[in-house]
């Protein structure tokens, strides 16, 4: 049973995280970009170690014209890159 329960957990984790970086990838089409931070950040507390959620969310800033926090969420997309 607590296996089960601990699988569970991590596809409804999994299935969050997808539902975040998609609802992030709408927001950002759309120019929504304060939206779009807000999903990737809700994805990245789901999966800190997510490349695409780094990568995109610092789309984000870049259109934003906060360029310290694009160049920051890149450079951690580089470093966690395999």
């Amino acid at each position: 049973m607590a296996l089960l329960a601990i699988v569970l957990q991590v596809v409804d984790r999994d299935r969050r995280y997808r539902a975040e970086l998609a609802d992030g990838d709408r927001a950002l089409a759309s120019a929504n970009t304060f939206i779009a931070i807000a999903h990737y950040s809700a994805a990245l507390g789901l999966r800190p170690e997510s490349v695409a959620a780094h990568i995109r969310r610092g789309q984000a800033y870049r259109d934003q014209h906060l360029t310290d926090d694009a160049i920051r969420d890149w450079a951690e997309a580089a470093r966690l890159a395999p």
